[in-house]
C-alpha cells in the first residue's frame, strides 16, 4: 500500500484504504478501482491523496490506533468544537453538557495512554487522509496520538500522559472563533487576517477556563505557537516558563500540518516535514523532543516507493527500530521487483534521497 497524491494516481488504481467523510459516511471502498471520474469527484470533494495498491506494494499499512477509533474521537472533538462556538459563555443549564463532553473526551484520552503505554518500540507511521471540512477534528487527533508517543518516550507516567492527551485534542478549539473564510483561504492572508488567526491562541485558553480539564492541558492552547527562542504568538516574554507539554505539542501540530494537503500548497512527505523540524531545533523547536520525536517518526512507511543515492529506485519492505531513516529497502530492476534487499544500517554510503509516487 502507498500514499500518493491523486494527480499521480492512475486510472485502474486499486484503492487501498476505504475512505470516510467527516459524516462518517464511506465515499469509496477499499478495493474499489479508481478510474478518472472517481478522481475528479474526490478531488471535487477536498481530497489531494488516497492509499493505492499496486504491482511495486500490496504491503498492509497498519495505524497505530484502530481507523473506527480514530473517526469516534473526531467526531467528538467535532461535537464539542461545535458546543463550544454555539455556546461561548457557558451558563449553567448547559454547563452539564459541556461537562459530559470533557468527561468523553477525558476518556478518550485515558484509553489511548492504555493503548500506547506499553508499547516502548511504537513508532508513528500516519498519514493522514483529511479533506478540507474535516481537518481541523482529524488534525487534533493526529496531533494527539504524535504528541502521547513522544510523551510517552520522554518517560511521561500515566497521569501526565493523560493530561498531555487531553490537551493536544483541544490545542485549537480556539479556531472556532476565526472565521471559516480566514482558515480556508487559499491564498496569502493579509496582515490582518493573519492577526485574527494569531487570536485562536488567547480565545481557545481562554475559554477552556471554564472547563474541567487540568491547568497544564489547557495551557497547550495558549503556548502551542511559541517557539524556545522567544518567537511566535502570542508575545510571551518567559520563554522559561514554555510548558514541557507545550514544547511537544508544538512539534505535533507542525508535523501534521506540513503533511496535510491544504488549499494554498501540497503536503511536505514526511522525510521533508522531519528534515523541517530538525533544521529548527532549538529555535522553533525544543531539542530534547526533537530527538525524541525523530526517532519516533516513520519518515519512509513501508511500502514507499524511493529513489536511493546510487541511483536505483526501491520500495520500502521494514523498518529498524529507532533508525526510521534507514529502511530495509527491495530494489526494483527494469519495473520489476528484482527480490534483492538493502538494510541502509547496513550500508552507511547509501541514502533515501526522496520519495516517489510514479516510475
Amino acid at each position: 500500500m502507498r500514499f500518493v497524491p491523486l494527480n499521480s494516481a492512475r486510472e485502474g488504481s486499486i484503492l487501498g484504504k476505504s475512505l470516510i467523510d467527516e459524516n462518517g459516511n464511506l465515499l469509496l471502498k477499499e478495493g474499489s478501482i479508481l478510474t478518472d471520474r472517481r478522481i475528479e469527484h474526490l478531488l471535487e470533494k477536498g481530497y489531494s491523496s488516497v492509499y493505492i495498491n499496486d504491482d511495486y506494494s500490496d504491503d498492509e499499512i497498519e495505524d497505530i490506533i484502530k481507523p473506527e477509533i480514530r473517526n469516534k474521537i473526531a467526531q467528538k472533538i467535532k461535537e464539542t468544537f461545535e458546543f463550544f462556538s454555539k455556546d461561548r459563555q457557558v451558563s449553567h443549564k448547559n454547563s452539564r453538557i459541556m461537562y459530559e463532553s470533557m468527561e468523553e473526551l477525558n476518556n478518550f484520552a485515558k484509553n489511548l495512554v492504555d493503548e500506547l503505554f506499553s508499547k516502548s518500540d511504537i513508532m508513528i507511521s500516519m498519514v493522514d487522509i483529511k479533506n478540507m471540512d474535516s481537518y481541523t477534528y482529524a488534525h487534533s487527533v493526529n496531533v494527539a496520538v504524535i504528541s502521547l508517543v513522544v510523551g510517552i518516550a520522554a518517560g511521561l507516567g500515566r497521569r501526565e500522559l493523560e493530561d498531555l492527551t487531553i490537551g493536544a485534542m483541544l490545542h485549537d478549539v480556539g479556531k472556532i472563533f476565526i472565521p471559516k473564510s480566514i482558515l480556508n483561504k487559499p491564498g496569502a492572508l493579509t496582515d490582518e487576517e493573519f492577526r485574527q488567526i494569531q487570536e485562536h491562541t488567547i480565545e481557545g485558553y481562554e475559554y477552556l477556563k471554564n472547563c474541567p480539564i487540568k491547568s497544564t492541558s489547557k495551557i497547550i492552547a495558549l503556548q502551542h505557537h511559541l517557539n524556545v527562542d522567544g518567537s511566535g504568538y502570542p508575545d510571551y516574554e518567559n520563554t522559561g516558563l514554555l510548558h514541557k507539554f507545550s514544547r511537544i505539542v508544538a512539534i505535533a501540530d507542525v508535523y501534521d500540518a506540513l503533511t496535510s494537503d491544504r488549499s494554498y500548497r501540497r503536503a511536505y512527505s514526511p522525510s521533508e516535514a522531519v528534515e523541517y523540524i530538525m533544521s529548527m531545533a532549538s529555535t522553533k523547536f525544543d531539542m530534547d523532543y526533537v530527538k525524541l520525536f525523530v526517532k519516533k517518526i516513520v519518515t519512509y512507511p513501508v511500502g514507499s516507493l524511493v529513489r536511493l543515492s546510487d541511483g536505483k529506485a526501491g520500495v520500502v519492505r521494514s523498518l529498524n527500530e529507532g533508525f526510521p531513516m534507514r529502511p530495509v529497502v527491495e530494489i526494483i530492476e527494469e519495473s520489476r521487483l528484482s527480490g534483492e534487499h538493502i538494510d541502509l544500517m547496513e550500508r552507511k554510503n547509501i541514502v533515501i534521497q526522496q520519495i516517489e509516487y510514479d516510475l
